[in-house]
């Protein structure tokens, strides 16, 4: 009575488990291969598709790279004129004028423009000129919530301290004799669509080009310093998958042709 004896397994040698790497890093790494490969070829012709001078326009792309202002605009309309304020800096109908705490109110006078903030206040020409800032040991109590002019001359504030009026020079200051006298405040209002994306333009200066994201997608940049890992790992693996592929390549050829000879 004859034995059958067990199959032997055939014995499966490193080039087989290197074979599965290769196709599993392929797969793995498929699509980072793709943008490469994509933004490379658009890289390319970004001078005939006009990247380098196109700016993007996408506020989430500036958020990303960290240029998208912390806060809304806070605007105060002035009869012709408009004061807005962006993320510390003030503007005067598009004229920046610097950096500046977020303004309170605002109050036309005849030749004038009075600023308040919290703790100082700022008086400005019409054109937008600053003549003086109004420190806060020359100004009446410690904190102003509010600023109105009733007669184009003089201005009311009203402070931690109560209300007060200034002189017609705004040097001196006085206490106004009904406490609770109510001013009449120019509110803040939304700004205009035009304005707000003049402001934005002058927070972001000349803007991101499309050519500057697709580098920083193509190298990595894009994500980050962890990203610029990724892509170079990336590149690593792509040189060891073509090198594997070759050695695959070459080794199916040899053994086919191995097997036409033998026949």
């Amino acid at each position: 009575m004859s034995k059958t004896l067990p199959k032997q397994k055939k014995r499966r040698g490193p080039g087989r488990a290197l074979l599965r790497l290769h196709r599993r890093v392929g797969v793995a790494l498929s699509a980072i291969f793709i943008l490469i490969c994509v933004t490379g070829i658009l890289l390319n012709h970004s001078d005939d598709l006009d990247f380098q001078s196109r700016t993007v326009e996408a506020d989430w792309i500036y958020d990303w790279y960290g240029l998208q202002p912390a806060g809304e605009v806070i605007h105060y309309s002035l009869g012709q004129h408009s004061l807005a304020s962006l993320d510390g800096q003030l503007f005067l109908d598009k004229r920046s004028l610097g950096h500046f705490p977020p303004p309170i109110g605002a109050a036309p006078l005849e030749n004038l423009i009075a600023v308040a903030f919290p703790k100082s206040m700022l008086l400005l020409t019409r054109e937008g000129e600053i003549i003086e800032t109004i420190p806060p040991a020359s100004l009446p109590g410690d904190t102003i919530s509010q600023i109105v002019t009733d007669d184009q001359r003089t201005l009311i504030i009203d402070t931690d301290a109560g209300p007060y009026r200034s002189d017609e020079s705004i040097i001196d200051w006085s206490p106004i004799a009904e406490p609770n006298r109510k001013l009449e405040t120019i509110a803040a209002s939304p700004a205009p669509d035009e304005l707000t994306q003049h402001l934005l333009r002058a927070f972001r200066g000349e803007g991101i080009t499309w050519g500057r994201v697709l580098l920083d997608i193509h190298t990595g940049r894009f994500f980050g310093s962890a990203g610029k890992w990724i892509a170079d790992l990336s590149g690593i693996a792509l040189i060891l998958l073509t090198l594997t592929g070759v050695f695959y390549t070459m080794r199916y050829l040899k053994k086919a042709r191995e097997r036409s000879l033998s026949r």
